[in-house]
């Protein structure tokens, strides 16, 4: 089932400029997964580092984040609230890159390759710790 969310989408950059203005409808599917196509100027702003204050504060245990997309993923924690779900076995996840490298268990994706031997591996991570065996 889907619904439409809106008939125009605009965005300002930091300088109220608009830079983005889509007139197609946007799309809700209903028990789909949600992806973000546009940041708020507010957290694209935050994104560039300059501000390396955390204030975006944890109500639950009093953590603190730089940004409020960190402190939304982070209050799942406490929720256990799981909204990725893996639909191949129905496995859920707390984060978007969490579903992503746990497919990649399904589809036998080996993406981050070895450049001296051309071992692959799945996740980036794997892949720096094997290039060490090569030092």
């Amino acid at each position: 089932m889907s619904q439409i969310a809106s008939t125009k989408v605009t965005q300002l950059d930091h300088t109220g400029d608009e830079i983005v203005n889509n007139k197609d409808p946007l799309i809700l599917a209903v028990h789909e997964e949600a992806v973000s196509v546009a940041m708020p100027s507010e957290m694209h702003t935050q994104s560039h580092g300059n501000d390396t204050e955390k204030h975006f504060i944890c109500e639950i245990c009093g953590k603190a984040f730089r940004l409020n997309y960190y402190l939304l993923a982070h209050h799942r924690s406490h929720t256990e609230e799981k909204p990725f779900v893996c639909r191949t076995c129905d496995k859920g996840f707390t984060q978007q890159g969490h579903l992503t490298n746990h497919l990649r268990t399904h589809t036998g994706e080996k993406p981050f390759v070895c450049p001296i031997c051309i071992k692959g591996f799945a996740q980036k991570p794997n892949l720096k710790r094997h290039l060490r065996t090569h030092t």
